[in-house]
């Protein structure tokens, strides 16, 4: 067994779990905040819950299953041609989803963020369950192609996993997922951080214009800020990973498979480096926005409060 080789084994036995424990931990506060009367107020709440809760299937249908096959040697793509097509179709959707929920939300922001009070005011609940509604359709629509093609694939004799039989599905596949789930949500999301980080830091906010019965406050409330504060900061994190693990996955395409040691410790390594997102959001949160951290300690005064009663 050669040095990486173990190096992965570590990881993989401590990492692993760590960031699967903390994502779902922070995943689920998060999912029970941004439900909160207080918080629904803010058009960017919503947005902000369908992430976190996407992104818990994301943890639990790609590094579980990483987790599961380690420890335990079990894919459960294998079990059976209807459970990787299902399986494979979740697993890649839940993926795209959470990148593209996390554009829609930096679109929010930066509408909300807008020194022009009528840009402010389509920022609104309407629009977020709208385009999250329509983002979600066109999704699972267009990845039905997997449900069609995912098939067993044997990648080397004595070795098959699931993923497309037809070379011509592969190689459409493989440019699907550079631009339509890397490149495309990368240059959306650098976009829309860079004008929510130039609204944020302009001090002069143009009057509120009033449209009917439409108004729009002066002054940003606090809370909105900082909203708009820690979703860049998750953007940055986002950004930086999936550029390290983009540039890493145009090389593995092109070679079509890690082969040597190197190649395969770096391809197990990203894997995790990939999850650091879905599992530092509950954290970035804590640490930067004091509303995040009273909403939080509420519903573990509330939650702590519950269990002591029923434990009397």
């Amino acid at each position: 067994m050669s040095s990486y080789t173990n190096i992965i084994h570590h990881l993989y036995d401590i990492v692993g779990p760590t960031l699967l424990c903390l994502g779902t931990i922070g995943g689920i506060l998060n999912c029970f905040i941004f439900i909160q009367k207080s918080m629904r107020k803010n058009p960017g709440s919503i947005y902000l819950f369908v992430f976190n809760f996407i992104n818990l299937i994301v943890l639990y249908t790609n590094l579980f299953q990483a987790l599961l096959t380690h420890f335990f040697s079990i894919d459960l793509t294998t079990l059976g041609i209807i459970n990787c097509k299902i399986y494979y179709y979740i697993r890649t959707i839940s993926i795209v989803l959470s990148s593209y929920y996390l554009v829609l939300a930096s679109m929010d922001r930066t509408l909300f963020t807008s020194s022009n009070a009528l840009i402010r005011q389509r920022s609104t609940h309407r629009l977020a369950y709208i385009s999250i509604t329509v983002v979600t359709t066109l999704i699972l629509l267009y990845y039905i192609q997997i449900i069609i093609f995912a098939d067993f694939y044997e990648l080397f004799p004595g070795f098959s996993m699931c993923y497309y039989k037809q070379e011509n599905y592969r190689k459409f596949a493989t440019f699907n997922s550079l631009i339509f789930n890397s490149i495309c949500p990368l240059i959306f999301l650098s976009i829309f951080g860079t004008l929510t980080l130039r609204n944020l830091y302009r001090t002069r906010i143009h009057p509120v214009v009033a449209t009917g019965s439409i108004c729009t406050n002066i002054h940003k409330p606090k809370r909105n800020r900082q909203m708009a504060k820690i979703l860049v900061i998750e953007i940055l994190i986002y950004v930086f990973c999936s550029s390290i693990i983009l540039t890493f996955n145009i090389y593995v395409q092109l070679t079509e498979y890690p082969t040597n040691n190197l190649e395969q410790f770096l391809f197990s390594l990203f894997y995790l480096i990939r999850h650091i997102p879905q599992t530092t959001i509950f954290y970035v949160y804590f640490i930067v926005s004091k509303s995040f951290r009273q909403q939080t300690m509420q519903i573990l005064q509330r939650l702590y409060s519950y269990c002591f009663t029923n434990m009397r």
